[in-house]
């Protein structure tokens, strides 16, 4: 659990003398930190104006800090998310991370929308709107990746403005040397392999993901390219938009047939153009028309579209034709945290701070870039499944990765911590040495099941919990491209996860891909209650 971050721009007092308004202030200070408003995790909310009335002059700080809860939760549904029509006119504002709040300006700003709104220079602060779009989308760009999440946020971020079409004016806005500084605080290079993804929220996926493979096609048969709209954009906008997630569009293309018995035919067309063909048995194939033909297209020089699209997820039972929304609409109103889904397995997450006591941060150094992530997912996914989660619980978020790439067996050193006596088998175990199963097994799956058992022992026996009581507990997730917030009821605290500090905030894990925050709450939504299940030693 962390403080969240609330800044008030201006304040208007007015008293019978100075002190007075200075003692009133340090007062609302103090409110202003206690008051539980809804701002929990990574939501942004930016209020234009907020009327207390009087207050009396002995009022304490949690007098004052109940006034404010009163006063935002009055406003209740006239939350406005910052991207709809009449947000510019709302008191009330809302972007569900700020990485949403940088990709609806850059998108203003790709588009030469005015941004002239009283929250963008609040949601975004680099934002100068004396200054241009190319220079206000650069200042993006480069205040993103000096956040400690730029691996995750800088790749999804590019995604979502190259799935959007407005990636050539990026890429205009930054030079090279900037370009080779967001590589390098996205940890990648332009020459790295698409191993590694950022995994979105269900909401985001039909905006970058596609259902475009590399296939090997018979000879003759129609070939898949992908959009010369993306091919022209520069390596590092393609790197960084794949790395985010977004999968370009393929053209199909046909081939031409080369056999070694082929006769070339040239001669003028009958539209004074020339053409050049090849002649197979009673077949002839057009190769490529030279010259001013309108109704003639070139394969090979297509003219670049303006904007560059997805292929969008098909929705299972479809028909071909039929897709997906590329960008489906936030909503205009409503409560700023609909993202929030009811979980039946809120604790799953508590694993990661029992992974860090146990060393796990050191150890993944180690690992070629991606492969930390994969044995955590498959971590949770263990988990998950030994619990019996029903499929359709949003922890399994947290679990799966379908665009991830399969490192195989991992070249490893084993951990320090595998050694320590407090980790060892159970006595008349017959499970060998966590050491001596890493030697044996060291592909993700088999590094998950073992980093497993030392969670579990390691809580068993210093937190008093066992797995499955510490993962099985109700909560609501928010879960975006670069956070994971999980709120608890506040009378569900537990004594013995408190104890063992395991509710404190992870902050950014990069071998999670997130920033994690676990907040307690009293407005928190019915949740189902998990199923009965239970996680052995695995051995």
């Amino acid at each position: 659990m962390g403080a969240t971050e609330r800044i008030v721009r201006h304040l208007r007092l007015r008293a019978d003398s100075e002190a007075s308004v200075r003692r009133a202030a340090l007062k609302l200070e103090d409110a202003l930190r206690c008051a539980s408003l809804p701002d929990a995790g990574a939501r942004v909310l930016l209020v234009r104006r907020l009327d207390l009335g009087l207050i009396a002059v002995g009022a304490s700080p949690q007098t004052l800090s109940l006034l404010l809860e009163r006063r935002v939760a009055a406003a209740g549904a006239t939350w406005v998310h910052g991207a709809g029509p009449n947000a510019d006119r709302a008191d009330f504002v809302f972007f569900r991370d700020a990485l949403e709040a940088r990709c609806e300006l850059a998108l203003q700003l790709a588009h030469a929308a005015p941004c002239a709104a009283w929250f963008w220079p609040l949601a975004v602060p680099e934002f100068k709107p004396a200054e241009g779009a190319q220079a206000n989308l650069r200042r993006i760009a480069l205040a993103i990746a000096a956040l400690p999440e730029a691996p995750a946020a800088l790749p999804a971020w590019i995604a979502r403005l190259t799935a959007a079409g407005v990636a050539p004016v990026l890429a205009q806005a930054i030079g090279p040397v900037e370009a080779a500084a967001l590589l390098r605080a996205a940890r990648l290079s332009v020459d790295a392999s698409r191993s590694r993804t950022i995994q979105m929220a269900p909401s985001e996926l039909p905006r970058l993901a596609s259902n475009a493979q590399d296939v090997d096609h018979a000879e003759g048969s129609p070939r898949r390219e992908l959009a010369p709209a993306f091919t022209a954009l520069p390596s590092w906008v393609q790197t960084l938009a794949r790395a985010g997630g977004f999968v370009p569009q393929v053209v199909s293309v046909t081939p031409v047939a080369r056999t070694a018995h082929t006769d070339i035919a040239a001669g003028p067309s009958q539209t004074g153009n020339e053409r050049t063909s090849r002649k197979h048995g009673d077949v002839e194939t057009p190769l490529a028309f030279v010259g001013p033909d309108a109704g003639a297209k070139d394969v090979h020089k297509s003219p670049v579209p303006k904007q560059i699209k997805a292929d969008t997820a098909r929705l299972p039972d479809q028909p071909d034709g039929i897709t997906t929304e590329a960008a489906p609409e936030p909503p205009s109103s409503g409560r700023p945290f609909p993202d929030a889904a009811p979980s039946a397995y809120g604790g799953l997450l508590f694993l990661l701070p029992v992974l860090q006591r146990l060393g796990y941060a050191a150890w993944a150094e180690a690992l070629p870039e991606g492969a930390a992530a994969q044995v955590v997912q498959h971590l949770l996914a263990l988990v998950l499944r030994r619990v019996n989660a029903l499929l359709d619980d949003p922890a399994w978020m947290f679990a799966s990765s379908p665009l991830n790439y399969d490192f195989g067996n991992i070249d490893l050193k084993a951990s320090a911590i595998w050694g320590d006596p407090a980790l060892a088998a159970p006595r008349g175990c017959v499970a060998k040495d966590i050491v001596a199963l890493a030697e044996q097994a060291p592909s993700a799956a088999a590094l998950a099941r073992i980093w497993l058992i030392a969670c579990r022992r390691w809580l068993r026996r210093v937190a008093g919990i066992g797995v499955a009581s510490l993962v099985m507990r109700p909560a609501a997730i928010g879960f975006s491209a670069t956070h994971a917030d999980v709120f608890f009821r506040l009378s569900d605290a537990d004594m013995r996860v408190r104890r063992a500090g395991l509710d404190f905030d992870p902050g950014w894990v990069p071998w999670f891909g997130r920033v994690v925050a676990f907040h307690y709450t009293n407005q928190l939504p019915s949740v189902p209650a998990p199923r009965t299940g239970r996680v052995p030693d695995g051995g």
